[in-house]
C-alpha cells in the first residue's frame, strides 16, 4: 500500500519534470475562405477547437482578402467556419506543423438568419460530454442562467433537482470556483447570473476520475463567464414573490468584476426574505388497535433578511502563473409556528379532539476561506486549490398541548458546529505526437461536526423516557483520493480510462449509544470509462458510452442515534450501524444533427433503505434507516432541441424509468414519466416569453408512495436602456402534493394544501466598463453584427 501511494504522488511531480523539458512551440496555419465562385468572404468566422481539450480555442477573422493565420500548438483540432447567408464547413485539421490549408469554400444557404442562430448556439460534442455556447444565442440574453441550463440537450426538472439525461447534476462550477450548493438553493443562486454575462456551458455527462467517487456517474456543468480583459462588469438583480401561502420580497443581489492590469477582483452579495404558509391534512390508522389520528395542521416560517456574500482577488504573478485569494460568508435567521387540531379516532369514530401548538427559531452562520493557484504552459497546466470553512447552527423549538401543557410538551434545544478542510492537486499534460491527454492528481478532505442536543418530553404531567435525552453527538471523517486518467483520440474515436483510489475514515460518537462507537476505515478502487465515436462531424451525429462505479455513504445526521419527533404519535431515529455502499452506472447517448439524443441509463444504486415501524404495544410510528437496500433502474430518454424559427426554440425532453427496489425479501417494481418541455420566443417590441413544464408520474416504493408532481412556469421579458435593464414578470402554477406511507400495523395518507398560483418581478440591471468592452463592441459591429445591420 506504502508503495501504491508512493507511486500516485510521486508520478505527477515526475511528469512535470519531464514536461518543462520538452515545451514544444507552436505551428501557424494559414487559409482562405471564399463562395463557390471563388469569391473571396471578408469578416467570416473562423473557429479552431482542440479536440482533445474543448476548452481550448481560437478564434480568427478572415481580413479584406478572405484570409486567416492563427497560431496553434501542434494537436488535432475541429476547424468550423461560417459565415452570415451561408451554410458553415466543418472539417478536422491536423497541426502538426506550420501549414496553410485548401480554400475553404462556403454554400449559399436559402435560410441564412436560421443558420446563422444555429452556427451561434456552436453545439459540441467530446468524450467527456457536449459544449455549449451562449454568447453568440441572441435568445439567451433576457434569460436568467437556471432557464438556460433547460435548454441543454437532455436537460429536464425533477422537483428541485436538475437533471441531464436522467442523471442528478452532481456539481457545479462557475470559473473553476465550485458551486456547493443543492437543489432548490443552488437553482436560486444560479439565477444572480444572466445570459448577457456567461459565455459558454461545458456538461461532463458522466463524473471522470479526478472527481469524488461519491457523485461517480453524475452529471457536472462548467460554466464560464465573459472573460474581462481591462474593465469591468456590474448586475444587479432584484425580485419578489406571491401568492396566498408564500410570499418573498426584497432578495436584491450582486455580482461586480474588476479586471486592471495583473489584478482581478470580483464580489458576489446577495440577501432573501420570505414568508411561506402551509397547510396540511394527514389520516393515520394503527390497523391492530382500531385507533386513529385525523390531523389538519397550518405553519408559518418567516426568513428573516441575512446576508452571504463572496470576495475574491485575483493576481498574475507572470502569463502562466495565477493566484487567486476568496472570503465568503453565508447567514440564515428564520421563525417557525405551527398548529394543529387532532381529533383521536376508535373505529373511524371520533373520540375525543386535541389542539398543539409550535414554536421553533434556528440561526446559522458559515465563513469560508480558500486559495488557488494555477500554472500552465503549451501543452498542459499544475493546479492546486484548498479550502476552509467554519459553521455555527442553533435550533431552539418547542411543541405543546392547548391549555394544558402537563398534559403533553416537547421541547428540543440543538446546536452544531462544523470545520471543514479541503485540498486538491491537480495535473494535465497533453502529448500533441500521441494524440493523448494524461490527468492526475491527489486530493485530501476532513469534516470535524460537534453536535449538543437537549430534549425534553412531558406526557401525563411526567417526564417520558421516549424522548428525554441529553446527547452529544460528535462527527470526523477524512478521506484522501489519488486518481489517473489517460485521454487519446484515433481517428474519430476518442477515450478516457481513469482509475480512482480513496481511503476513508469516519468516526461518528454519541454519548446516547456508547456501545455503537466506532472509528471505521474503508479501501475502494473506482474505476471509469468513457468512450466516443463521431459517426458524421458536419451532421453532428455522435455516439458516446460511460461507465462508473461509485460508493454512497450515510449523512451524518442519518447516524446520528437521537429521537426527533413530528408530533406526539410519530418520531424519526437515525443507525449508528449504517455502513457506505458501492454501485455501478452504465450510460449510452446517441446523438443525431447535433439537437436529437437517445440516452439508455442502467443502474445498480446501493440504498439507506428508509423504514416505517409501529412500536409494539404503543399506538406510535417511527422511521429509520437500514443497509441493505438496493435499486436497479434502467432510464430510457428522448431528448429534441428543436428552432421552430429564427426567434422560437424549443427544448423537450421525456424520461421513462423502471426501478426495481429490494430490502431483504421484499421486492418493488415501479415505472413513472418524467417530462420536460422549455419554450423561449423572442417576441416582437423586444419582448422574451419563456414557459416551462415539468411533470413526474406518480411514484411507490416499499413504504412510500407519492403523488404526480406538476409545475407549469411562464414568464416575460423586456429589456430597456439600451439593453441594460431587463423587467421579467412570472407566473406558475404547482397543485398540492399527496403522498401515503404504509407498513404494518400502519397506514398514513397526507395532502398539502395551498394556493397553486404564484406571481413575481424581477428587475435586473448589467453595466459594463473599460477599454475591453470597447474593443469587443467595435469588433462585432465590424463582424457579423455590422451585417445585419
Amino acid at each position: 500500500m506504502r508503495k501504491a501511494l508512493l507511486i500516485f504522488i510521486l508520478l505527477p511531480l515526475s511528469l512535470v519534470a519531464q514536461v518543462l523539458r520538452e515545451s514544444p512551440g507552436q505551428v501557424e496555419v494559414s487559409g482562405r475562405v471564399t463562395d463557390q465562385g471563388a469569391k473571396v468572404l471578408p469578416g467570416a468566422n473562423v473557429v479552431f477547437r482542440n479536440l482533445m481539450d474543448t476548452t481550448a480555442v481560437i478564434k480568427a477573422v478572415t481580413d479584406a482578402k478572405g484570409t486567416f493565420t492563427v497560431q496553434l500548438s501542434p494537436d488535432t483540432y475541429e476547424l468550423r467556419v461560417s459565415y452570415l447567408g451561408y451554410q458553415p464547413f466543418t472539417s478536422h485539421v491536423e497541426a502538426r506543423q506550420s501549414m496553410s490549408v485548401n480554400d475553404i469554400r462556403l454554400v449559399e444557404s436559402a435560410t441564412a438568419l436560421k443558420e446563422f442562430t444555429v452556427v451561434g448556439r456552436s453545439l459540441t460534442y467530446n468524450v467527456e460530454g457536449y459544449k455549449l455556447n451562449v454568447e453568440n444565442n441572441a435568445l439567451f440574453k433576457q434569460q436568467d442562467l437556471d432557464r438556460i441550463l433547460l435548454f441543454l440537450p437532455g436537460a429536464m426538472r425533477e422537483k428541485d433537482n436538475l437533471k441531464i439525461y436522467g442523471k442528478m447534476v452532481g456539481k457545479v462550477y462557475i470559473n473553476r470556483r465550485e458551486i456547493k450548493l443543492t437543489g432548490k438553493d443552488l437553482l436560486n443562486y444560479l439565477q444572480n447570473y444572466h445570459g448577457k454575462n456567461v459565455k459558454e456551458i461545458q456538461v461532463i455527462t458522466s463524473a471522470g476520475a479526478n472527481e469524488s467517487a461519491a457523485i461517480g456517474g453524475t452529471v457536472v456543468l462548467k460554466i464560464i463567464t465573459t472573460k474581462i480583459e481591462d474593465g469591468g462588469m456590474l448586475s444587479m438583480r432584484d425580485s419578489g414573490s406571491y401568492n396566498k401561502q408564500s410570499q418573498t420580497y426584497g432578495n436584491p443581489s450582486l455580482i461586480v468584476q474588476q479586471r486592471s492590469g495583473k489584478w482581478s477582483v470580483y464580489g458576489e452579495a446577495s440577501m432573501v426574505a420570505n414568508k411561506n404558509k402551509g397547510n396540511s391534512e394527514s389520516k393515520t390508522l394503527f390497523t391492530d388497535s382500531g385507533a386513529g389520528k385525523q390531523e389538519w395542521s397550518s405553519s408559518v416560517m418567516r426568513q428573516k433578511p441575512a446576508p452571504a456574500y463572496t470576495v475574491g482577488a485575483g493576481y498574475d504573478l507572470t502569463p502562466d502563473d495565477i493566484l487567486t485569494l476568496e472570503v465568503g460568508y453565508h447567514g440564515y435567521k428564520s421563525e417557525y409556528e405551527s398548529s394543529s387540531r387532532i381529533q383521536n379516532l376508535q373505529n373511524d369514530v371520533v373520540t375525543g379532539e386535541e389542539h398543539n401548538l409550535g414554536l421553533s427559531d434556528s440561526d446559522s452562520r458559515r465563513a469560508s476561506v480558500s486559495i488557488d493557484y494555477v500554472h500552465t504552459w503549451k501543452t498542459g497546466e499544475l493546479a492546486f486549490a484548498g479550502s476552509y470553512s467554519d459553521s455555527h447552527s442553533s435550533d431552539d423549538s418547542r411543541r405543546w398541548r392547548e391549555g394544558n401543557t402537563d398534559l403533553w410538551s416537547s421541547t428540543e434545544a440543538a446546536s452544531s458546529d462544523y470545520a471543514s478542510l479541503y485540498t486538491k492537486l491537480d495535473f494535465e499534460q497533453r502529448f500533441q505526437a500521441l494524440q493523448g491527454k494524461l490527468k492526475a492528481g491527489v486530493a485530501f478532505s476532513n469534516w470535524d461536526n460537534d453536535s449538543h442536543t437537549d430534549n425534553l418530553l412531558m406526557e401525563d404531567g411526567r417526564e417520558s423516557p421516549y424522548g428525554t435525552y441529553d446527547d452529544v453527538y460528535t462527527y470526523k471523517e477524512q478521506t484522501l483520493g489519488m486518481y489517473g486518467s489517460y485521454d487519446f483520440m484515433i481517428k474519430n474515436f476518442s477515450a478516457s480510462l481513469g482509475l480512482r483510489y480513496e481511503f476513508t475514515r469516519i468516526s461518528p460518537n454519541s454519548t446516547l449509544a456508547p456501545e455503537a462507537n466506532y472509528t471505521s476505515y474503508y479501501r475502494n478502487f473506482f474505476p471509469n470509462v468513457r468512450l466516443n465515436y463521431t459517426i458524421n462531424p458536419m451532421k453532428g451525429h455522435n455516439i458516446n458510452l460511460s461507465y462508473a462505479r461509485k460508493i454512497q455513504f450515510p449523512f451524518m445526521n442519518m447516524l446520528n442515534p437521537g429521537t426527533t419527533w413530528s408530533n406526539e404519535y410519530s418520531y424519526s431515529k437515525g443507525n449508528p450501524y449504517l455502513k457506505p455502499m458501492c454501485g455501478n452506472e452504465v450510460t449510452g447517448i446517441l446523438s443525431l444533427f447535433g439537437n436529437y439524443s437517445l440516452s439508455v441509463t442502467y443502474a445498480e444504486s446501493p440504498l439507506f433503505q428508509l423504514l416505517y415501524s409501529k412500536e409494539e404495544g404503543r399506538d406510535i410510528y417511527y422511521s429509520t434507516y437500514e443497509n441493505g437496500g438496493k435499486d436497479k433502474f434502467w432510464v430510457i430518454g428522448l431528448s429534441a432541441v428543436q428552432f421552430i424559427s429564427p426567434k422560437w426554440m424549443v427544448n423537450a425532453t421525456v424520461n421513462r424509468m423502471y426501478v426495481t427496489t429490494s430490502y431483504q425479501s421484499q421486492n418493488h417494481r415501479a415505472k413513472n414519466w418524467n417530462i420536460t418541455l422549455s419554450s423561449t420566443n423572442n417576441l416582437p417590441w423586444g419582448l422574451n416569453l419563456n414557459t416551462n413544464l415539468f411533470y413526474v408520474s406518480p411514484t411507490e416504493g416499499i413504504h412510500l408512495d407519492t403523488g404526480r408532481a406538476l409545475n407549469i412556469s411562464a414568464s416575460l421579458s423586456k429589456s430597456f436602456l439600451k439593453d441594460r435593464l431587463t423587467a421579467t414578470i412570472d407566473y406558475g402554477y404547482s397543485p398540492e402534493l399527496t403522498g401515503r406511507i404504509h407498513t404494518a400495523g400502519v397506514v398514513n395518507n397526507y395532502d398539502s394544501d395551498y394556493s397553486p398560483h404564484k406571481i413575481g418581478i424581477s428587475l435586473r440591471y448589467v453595466l459594463k466598463w473599460g477599454n475591453q468592452w470597447a474593443k469587443v463592441r467595435k469588433a462585432v459591429g465590424a463582424g457579423d453584427g455590422g451585417r445585419l445591420k
